[in-house]
């Protein structure tokens, strides 16, 4: 028979600790536990169910593949008024995925979609026709008002 089997004392003891801090560790586990459980579910609900992707710049780019808007990088990386376009449309898009959106959520972002890209059109006109009346400045010809 082996020594711990002739115990009669079988209340755990932890190398230089105690019950109470067996108890302690224990329990700082669980609220770690639950800590990152939550926070998994919080990355989840960002996360598209079809493995899109969530940042920014590779959703964009995501999205000009997917529904073919070519050179809507390109877009973004010169025109203010597009970022604020796609950066609505993108937080949309998340919010998809939310377990508490309505079921149609997704058809709703698509009519949501359709409309911004309209816009999207209208405001790289717009910097077009800006540019063609008024080519912009170099940035060390810039000065205060």
């Amino acid at each position: 028979m082996a020594d711990w089997q002739n115990e009669t004392n079988l209340t755990p003891q932890m190398p230089g600790g105690d019950m109470v801090d067996l108890e302690r560790t224990v329990a700082d586990l669980r609220a770690e536990n639950e800590r990152l459980k939550a926070r998994i579910q919080e990355l989840e609900a960002t996360r598209d169910p079809v493995n899109g992707p969530t940042r920014f710049a590779e959703w964009v780019d995501w999205l000009s593949e997917i529904y073919y808007l070519p050179g809507l990088r390109e877009q973004v990386n010169k025109n203010s008024a597009i970022v604020a376009e796609l950066t609505a449309l993108h937080f949309a898009y998340q919010s998809t995925s939310d377990p508490k959106a309505p079921g149609n959520a997704r058809a709703q972002w698509h009519d949501t979609l359709q409309r911004t890209v309209a816009r999207l059109r209208i405001h790289e006109e717009n910097r077009a026709q800006a540019e063609q009346l008024l080519p912009p400045k170099p940035f060390n010809d810039l000065r205060p008002i």
